[in-house]
């Protein structure tokens, strides 16, 4: 799926926001389980958008950040961040740092990048970062683990 497809859904769902917020002004009743239930339902929304820039592969850009990704949900950062804080349980580097080490894990698998690559390949910014997030994650450096794959 493509960025301008995705972005496409994201006008959708801002759509189907507004016309939310509509029905909530018109219902002050049960106001509190309308909102969670707004609130299920968007994270569910969100769910599907997080897959489809998964398999994008936006976290390989260097520069990408909360801003970005709100941006791209069509809502704010501290929505996104609480998005995945209570459903995926990670704060958004921890988010995009996991799906960069995964990436690496797939390269160093293959072997066909140059060890001193793969760092900047997966979306790092330092080299470092990438030798220490790795190391406590999968408990060896990257050399050692392509050594054993």
């Amino acid at each position: 799926m493509s960025i301008e497809m995705i972005d496409e859904q994201m006008e959708e769902m801002q759509q189907e926001e507004k016309s939310d917020k509509k029905e909530d002004a018109a219902v002050s009743d049960n106001s509190k389980s309308k909102t969670s239930s707004n609130l299920n339902s968007k994270f569910l929304n969100f769910d599907e958008i997080f897959q489809k820039l998964e398999e994008e592969c936006f976290y390989l850009d260097t520069e990408v950040n909360i801003d970005w990704i709100s941006s791209k949900l069509g809502t704010n950062r501290h929505y996104v961040s609480d998005y995945l804080n209570r459903v995926k349980h990670v704060t958004f580097y921890e988010y995009v740092n996991n799906l960069r080490l995964i990436h690496a894990e797939r390269l160093l698998k293959e072997g066909n990048e140059k060890m001193a690559d793969i760092a900047f390949i997966c979306g790092f910014n330092s080299d470092h970062t990438f030798r220490r997030l790795f190391k406590e994650r999968y408990g060896c450096t990257p050399l050692q683990y392509q050594k054993s794959a």
